[in-house]
């Protein structure tokens, strides 16, 4: 069990331990002794394997990113497309309803209502908005006003 904790000896212990036997390779003159021998290979490998492991993992999480990044963007795209597909069908719908002149249709699932699905009436926002301005301020204008043609060439 002890063997075990110490292949799993992090990369900063590692390299603590690598510093502890360099320093007593030189307090001892440079004599490479069993010990230090083995306390060399032992750390060195450990810190290899540890390295690679970093360098596989880092390699991994990235790998991983960039495809999620991709399937973040397709993802979008897809959403973009079904919304812009419902938009159109609604479109459709409302031109069919107006085509025919229906303001509501009844399903077994559904009352579909132009007003639900289409722009609203500009009537309808106009008097709610003249609803809401002081009336000393709204000038009516005529709906259709034609111009005679024969006035602006006396007025000239």
């Amino acid at each position: 069990m002890a063997e075990k904790k110490e292949e799993m000896v992090s990369l900063k212990e590692t390299s603590e331990k690598l510093t502890e036997i360099f320093l007593e390779l030189e307090e001892s003159g440079g004599e490479l002794t069993p010990e230090i021998e083995a306390g060399l290979a032992k750390y060195t490998e450990n810190r290899k394997v540890k390295a690679e492991r970093i360098i596989k993992f880092t390699r991994r999480m990235k790998t991983q990113a960039a495809a999620l990044k991709v399937e973040a963007s397709e993802l979008s795209a897809m959403a973009s497309r079904r919304i812009k597909t419902a938009s159109s069908l609604e479109r459709y719908l409302l031109a069919e309803m107006q085509a025919l002149e229906e303001k509501k249709m009844h399903t077994d699932t559904f009352t579909i209502s132009r007003a639900k699905i289409g722009m609203p009436k500009v009537d309808l926002i106009a008097d709610t908005l003249l609803a809401k301005v002081d009336p000393k301020f709204v000038r009516t204008i005529p709906e259709e006003q034609k111009l005679d043609k024969k006035k602006k060439n006396q007025n000239l």
